[in-house]
């Protein structure tokens, strides 16, 4: 997907990847293929072959992998899960292919952009043998994706869900309306409250992961959803005096989002997010995605993609975490 020109012995049976985006997406298309987690996937909402694959790293966020752990693996490939937010750097795929030998470096643009999952899927079907699978995957991507644009189309801008997304303990770390952690936000036909990209995340990037935020910022925007992966702060938002006169503290509108077996809102952002597409459209507006259709879209994606029979508890649990 980059351009360069790679030679691969197929049938491929043996996959690893150096990131949480395109190991999943392994997972969801050809699950017998993959060899190893970057993390620890959650919860056991995952079949036991599944959930015990060896946990080799990779290299994300701050994390860096280690090639010798890569190598004693065996893998016929090494999946390279590049996004197209900002260059693409040959340099880093170039270094990894010379350090793994002959095992084929591929890299797979497009597994963060929520609106461009597409590609990646329909590549990865056809590298590993799985077109059908990755044909179906896209489908559901694609009509879930029209179905929510349809539905949100007729809010208009100013009546629109003001959301916040509270990362860490205390909540006081977001996420900008541009940053590509945030993106359910706007896809689901949310107002995200954070609108300052020229902020700098402690890492001096724009735009990118978390900004700080204050409490006085917070009491002004006045969110009426809050979300949140944080299981502290969910727990203790309704506790303490800073929060309690939020629109969305009083009319008990935090939401924790879901993160079995994989995160459904964020972290990591890729295409784990597609059941968080419902999850978030039903969470802003239960007016317009009632429960019954988010339990059957959710139950269905769980089946087909997620290789796991939710039992009727489970699918409730997850929707209500």
């Amino acid at each position: 997907m980059l351009g360069r020109r790679v030679e691969i012995k197929l049938p491929v049976e043996r996959v690893l990847s150096t990131t949480p985006t395109t190991t999943v997406l392994v997972y969801m298309i050809a699950p017998e293929k993959l060899i190893g987690w970057n993390f620890k996937p959650n919860g056991k909402l995952m079949l036991p072959r599944y959930l015990s694959l060896p946990i080799v790293g990779g290299w994300f966020g701050k994390k860096e992998g280690n090639y010798e752990t890569f190598l004693k693996m065996k893998p016929d490939i090494l999946l390279e899960g590049f996004t197209n937010l900002g260059a693409v750097n040959i340099q880093t795929i170039n270094e990894r292919q010379r350090k793994m030998g002959s095992v084929p470096v591929i890299g797979v643009k497009d597994t963060a952009d929520i609106r461009g999952y597409k590609n990646s899927i329909e590549f990865i079907g056809k590298l590993l043998g799985k077109e059908s699978q990755a044909h179906r995957l896209a489908d559901y991507y694609l009509n879930l994706i029209k179905t929510v644009e349809t539905r949100i189309k007729t809010i208009p801008s100013n009546k629109r869900i003001r959301v916040y997304y509270a990362e860490g303990p205390n909540g006081l770390f977001s996420e900008t309306s541009k940053s590509v952690h945030a993106s359910l936000i706007n896809l689901c036909g949310g107002n995200n409250v954070v609108k300052l990209e020229e902020r700098a995340n402690p890492t001096g990037k724009k735009g990118f992961g978390r900004v700080k935020v204050s409490m006085e910022e917070i009491l002004k925007w006045n969110p009426e959803v809050i979300i949140t992966m944080d299981e502290r702060f969910y727990h203790n938002v309704y506790r303490d005096p800073k929060w309690r006169f939020i629109k969305a503290v009083e009319s008990k509108r935090v939401y924790l989002a879901p993160r079995e077996p994989f995160g459904w809102f964020d972290r990591p952002p890729g295409i784990n997010r597609i059941p968080g597409i419902v999850w978030t459209a039903y969470k802003l507006y239960p007016q317009k995605f009632k429960r019954a259709e988010a339990k059957r879209l959710i139950r269905e994606f769980y089946t087909d993609f997620y290789h796991y029979h939710l039992s009727d508890d489970e699918c409730e649990s997850l929707l209500n975490n």
